[in-house]
């Protein structure tokens, strides 16, 4: 349940979050049966949220969010 948090989470592992997508991506994009899934979490005030120091799930203003851009922007 990665929803449930109680905000105590303060590491962050930018690059395990790049290849994690990455390894989402690579693997599942061309299957017939894959048709994406949620970005979670995103914001609607995009330059006031996450950025390298922040531990939480959005993937806004950290370098997976270029992973997230060159997939989707086919």
């Amino acid at each position: 349940q990665p929803w449930v948090s109680d905000h105590t989470m303060r590491d962050v592992n930018l690059q395990a979050q790049v290849n994690t997508t990455k390894a989402l991506f690579d693997n599942f994009w061309h299957e017939d049966w894959f048709a994406g899934g949620f970005v979670w979490k995103w914001f609607i005030m995009h330059d006031e949220v996450g950025g390298h120091d922040n531990p939480m799930f959005t993937p806004q203003n950290k370098p997976v969010e270029e992973v997230l851009r060159e997939y989707y922007k086919n």
